[in-house]
């Protein structure tokens, strides 16, 4: 399939929601859950229970709308995707600094004590080197 996002904006493609219709970049805003209001999680199994019901329904769907409703499910499932990679990017990037700042501070210890491990001779050759 071409660009998914590219497909549903030359398309036009609304979300009916509670609220009213939402375009994707809308869409592409709502939470991933939410305890109040719309999220992707709740939009998401209520275009799957859509799909699911029309095509069990005796007046079957057209292909028009097999394909409409199943480019909704396939975008918000794609944002969905999306925002949990972004999630998963920042805790690793949190953890990563978190790690990097605990290792500056176990370098700094270690040159302290190499520092204090140091006679008094190599303390000042050292202080010379500086003048």
């Amino acid at each position: 399939m071409e660009n998914l996002f590219q497909t549903a904006v030359m398309s036009n493609i609304l979300f009916n929601t509670p609220v009213g219709y939402l375009n994707v970049v809308q869409v592409a805003q709502l939470p991933l859950l939410s305890q109040k209001g719309v999220s992707l999680d709740n939009l998401y199994i209520g275009l799957k229970e859509s799909y699911e019901t029309f095509s069990k329904s005796l007046i079957p769907l057209t292909k028009g709308e097999e394909v409409n409703i199943a480019l909704r499910v396939e975008i918000v499932k794609n944002i969905i995707e999306l925002k949990q990679a972004e999630i998963a990017s920042r805790a690793k990037a949190k953890e990563n600094e978190a790690l990097r700042l605990a290792l500056i501070e176990a370098l700094s210890k270690k040159q302290a004590d190499s520092l204090a491990n140091m006679s008094i001779e190599e303390i000042q050759a050292k202080l010379k080197e500086l003048n």
